[in-house]
């Protein structure tokens, strides 16, 4: 069985793109050379440097423990609007007021019609 991949999947609202829906202060570094990308399209990429676990002084713990990040954003054009694909969390980075909370598919188990 092919291992099962997750991303997120934001529609930016009209008037954002690549150049304006991040935050101020992302970390995301837009200078990466990738070959594999849709026509337009733009990536931005977080690579962090390993550090400690925020949580490991707070409980005490010796051993050395390393945590490291590292994520994707696409953005995407399509016609006049563009899509944010979000690989690993790095979705923070989009600012709030930047894309549709409603966007996508939503379902619930009172959707679904078992009566046949």
């Amino acid at each position: 069985m092919a291992k099962s991949r997750s991303l997120s999947i934001y529609l930016l609202k009209e008037g954002f793109d690549a150049t304006n829906a991040l935050r101020e202060d992302h970390a995301l570094d837009d200078d990466i050379g990738a070959q594999g990308l849709p026509e337009g399209a733009t990536l931005f990429v977080l690579d962090s440097d390993p550090r400690p676990p925020w949580w490991k002084s707070y409980f005490g713990v010796d051993k050395n423990l390393m945590h490291v990040t590292k994520g994707a954003l696409v953005f995407l054009p399509v016609s006049n609007r563009c899509f944010a694909l979000s690989f690993g969390h790095v979705a923070h980075n989009l600012i709030d007021s930047s894309y549709e909370y409603d966007f996508g598919l939503r379902i619930t188990l009172n959707s679904l019609d078992r009566s046949n």
